[in-house]
């Protein structure tokens, strides 16, 4: 497999020693609540045959598809496959799967070594990428989505992108981290704006809407929360450690809590383009 620069990070933090995942629910919920007002996930998966075969790719260690499985008890079954190049991401994800999901394949790799070696065209009524497509790189984002959404089966199937944009705290952060404290030769995330060119380069027709809500960030959880927002540990003091970082952190601080605006952009395309 070959290494990225954004890979490493990312292989190296979803660990079983590394990641907080009790942590990181505590916050990173209302993202998927946000989600889920959203989508009609009580209908999502309807179609006119028993089952439906999903592909979920950077599964994550499945935080998402629990919460979601309240929404979808009544239904057909969902073969789901998902794809993350992370051991213990596929793992922990495996664990949240519970009728009517279904346990399909397990792909064993990065979301651009998919895309050179892909499973057969129209193959899957749903796909999504739900906050997945941050490390991918820049110069293979538009092979990879075209890849993507030739794997939809028909008209009637639907892909998913959930992704943030430049204006979300998720971004800033990751901006201050490359500014002031990050190695020079780091690459930088990939974020909505990206994902939206690339989609409109293929001439893809898809709807986009832009969710905006709070992050709320005790001190306890603080840590933590930088720390997934990059990908990498480092102490609170270097967080601190220019003039800059310190009136962002505080400007965002109130009575005992941090409030962090996000805004993710919710990218939907129904069927093959045309």
């Amino acid at each position: 497999m070959k290494q990225f620069k954004n890979l490493e990070k990312c292989l190296n933090f979803y660990t079983k020693e590394n990641f907080r995942k009790n942590e990181w629910c505590q916050i990173i919920n209302i993202d998927y609540v946000e989600l889920m007002k959203k989508v009609d996930f009580k209908n999502f998966f309807l179609r006119d045959k028993n089952d439906v075969r999903l592909l979920d790719i950077g599964c994550g260690t499945g935080i998402f598809t629990s919460m979601l499985l309240p929404q979808i008890i009544q239904g057909p079954s969902i073969i789901y496959d998902y794809l993350d190049p992370s051991d213990y991401c596929l793992i922990e994800l495996k664990k949240s799967l519970k009728k009517p999901f279904v346990i399909g394949n397990s792909f064993h790799m990065t979301a651009e070594e998919f895309s050179k070696n892909p499973v057969c065209q129209n193959t899957y009524d749903i796909i999504w990428s739900i906050h997945s497509l941050y490390c991918v790189e820049k110069s293979a984002l538009q092979l990879t989505l075209n890849s993507i959404i030739n794997l939809l089966s028909d008209h009637h199937s639907r892909l998913l992108i959930y992704q943030a944009t430049p204006c979300s705290s998720y971004c800033l952060i990751q901006e201050m981290y490359s500014k002031y404290i990050a190695e020079k030769n780091e690459h930088s995330f990939l974020w909505s704006s990206e994902t939206q060119k690339v989609l409109d380069s293929l001439s893809v027709n898809y709807n986009k809407n832009t969710l905006n809500f709070t992050h709320t960030v005790n001190n306890k959880l603080l840590k933590s929360y930088l720390d997934q927002c990059i990908f990498s540990k480092i102490s609170l003091e270097q967080w601190y450690s220019t003039n800059e970082m310190q009136y962002w952190f505080e400007s965002h601080k109130k009575d005992d809590k941090f409030l962090f605006p996000q805004q993710i952009d919710l990218f939907e395309i129904e069927g093959k383009p045309r």
